[in-house]
């Protein structure tokens, strides 16, 4: 065919999409092969090729279904690498390109635990376990051999190991490098021994091994450490704090650490003296802690308290009182025209318990934003008797000489005492006939009670006396009858009748 009859034959939709965006130039070739003969090269433009639009821009997470261990390990002595095959559908990683592998080498029988990090396009880590299964043992050989002549190995003297450089923590993953010598010969990584355990981020202090490998033997254990990263801060102080009365905490935000690290309270720092309660100056410590170190002292002010006057405070009575025979507490509203100001927070209160009837003064003191002090009269109003509580006494009969009309006064269980919580007037009588006596509450009662009763003649049945006076118990014949007055009655009709 002659050279002007060969024709570039474009790859369609599908083509492109099989075929990876980075990788296009270089295959642009050998796709052009494959659905036609290969076109000059000079004719070939590779701007109309669309690169970027198959770039990728996510990467594609590894996980445990897209790796195979690629072989087996069995020990020899030496260090061997567990290889490994990462597939993502149908397409075979490459190493290094796509992905790194960590901790793959091993010496002895054993199982260990490989890491494979995506990189690039490809993202994750993820752990594997492999296996180095033990030398198998050879038959002696019926026939005799030369002897072999054995290599003799050496222990790896600890005192030819030294570290190299300082590790101070900076956020990454650091690792600690060894120098191992056996007199004047640097012993080589890999060859004559290897390292583990000497990979690590955070400030701590740490051990490595060397493993003598090859003509060296032994395991020898070197300390290390990583240390904190002396740290520089701005702190910036939250609202200023006006004393109240109370204990209370000086916020601070800590930024600006330096490398630009995100710093937080208790694990990277901690801070002393920020929890006050009283007015005035006062100087907080930030010290770092974890992977920083270092110290910043800071100063800031508690206010004196702007306090209002709990004068200008309206106050009101919760609730009026009234005598009940117990200890009561005067409850009281105080309030601006927009809060209502809370008891042991705002104000406390004093002399508000009182028992009897009367009149008392509590006082209102201020605190917190609240100052000075304010009396606030309060009264217990006397109970009200009336004739339910008032029951008569024994029947009177005349005898010529005067007698007295008891009664007996009960609110609730309570019994009243005369002289203390009521008067009786009008109940001294000589003469038969029927009479009105009046008790008044005194003290913690107060009410008039008129309450009539009869005196019998000498000789006059006591029936006749409940006929004649048939109202004159109402409203207390429940409470004559608790006090044994209906008892009397009955015991007087009895005798009558046997006369």
């Amino acid at each position: 065919m002659k050279q002007e009859d060969k024709k570039l034959v474009p790859l369609d939709d599908q083509q492109l999409e099989d075929v990876d965006g980075g990788l296009f130039a270089e295959l642009g070739l050998a796709a052009a092969m494959t659905f036609g003969q290969v076109a000059p090269v000079t004719t070939m433009k590779m701007q109309e090729t669309p690169i970027v639009e198959h770039v990728q821009t996510q990467t594609i997470e590894l996980t445990k279904e897209n790796i195979e261990l690629d072989g087996s390990l069995t020990e020899n002595g030496s260090v061997q690498e567990q290889e490994v095959k990462v597939k993502v559908g149908e397409k075979e990683l490459v190493k290094e390109e796509d992905y790194i592998v960590k901790n793959n080498k091993a010496t002895l029988a054993g199982t260990y635990k490989l890491k494979v990090e995506g990189i690039g396009a490809y993202s994750g880590e993820v752990e594997i376990e492999f296996t180095m299964a033990p030398a198998q043992k050879q038959e002696e050989k019926k026939e005799e051999q030369p002897e072999e002549k054995k290599e003799e190995t050496k222990e790896i003297n600890p005192q030819e190991i030294q570290l190299i450089g300082d590790l101070e923590y900076n956020g990454q993953a650091q690792k600690q490098e060894v120098k191992v010598t056996d007199g004047n010969k640097l012993l080589e990584e890999g060859k004559d021994y290897f390292v583990e355990g000497n990979m690590q981020t955070n400030a701590g202090a740490y051990k490595l091994i060397v493993h003598g490998i090859g003509e060296y033997k032994g395991e020898n254990t070197i300390d290390y450490m990583i240390s904190p990263m002396p740290f520089t801060v701005r702190v910036e102080l939250g609202p200023q704090l006006i004393e109240n009365g109370h204990e209370q905490v000086q916020k601070v935000t800590v930024t600006g650490a330096n490398g630009g690290f995100t710093m937080n309270e208790g694990v990277d720092y901690r801070i002393d003296g920020n929890v006050v309660t009283k007015a005035g100056n006062y100087t907080m410590t930030i010290t770092g802690m974890g992977n920083f170190s270092g110290r910043k002292n800071v100063d800031f002010t508690v206010a004196e308290r702007q306090s209002t006057s709990i004068t200008t405070m309206k106050i009101e009575m919760e609730h009026p009182l009234t005598y009940s025979g117990s200890a009561q507490t005067q409850k009281f509203k105080v309030s601006s025209p927009t809060t209502v100001l809370k008891e042991g927070v705002d104000y406390t209160l004093a002399n508000n318990v009182a028992t009897n009837a009367g009149s008392y003064t509590a006082t209102i003191t201020g605190i917190g934003q609240y100052s000075g002090s304010i009396a606030v009269n309060y009264t217990i109003a006397q109970a009200t008797l009336s004739s339910e509580n008032v029951a008569l006494g024994v029947q009177l009969k005349a005898t010529g000489k005067e007698q007295t009309q008891t009664v007996v006064v009960k609110v609730g269980n309570t019994t009243l005492r005369e002289g203390v919580d009521y008067q009786v007037s009008d109940n001294v009588v000589k003469e038969a006939g029927n009479y009105t006596l009046t008790l008044k509450g005194i003290g913690n009662y107060k009410g008039e009670v008129k309450v009539n009763f009869v005196v019998l003649q000498d000789k006059e049945d006591v029936h006749t006396a409940e006929q004649t006076n048939v109202g004159l118990y109402a409203g207390v014949a429940a409470a004559a009858g608790a006090l044994g007055v209906g008892a009397i009655l009955a015991s007087k009709k009895k005798r009558n009748s046997m006369k």
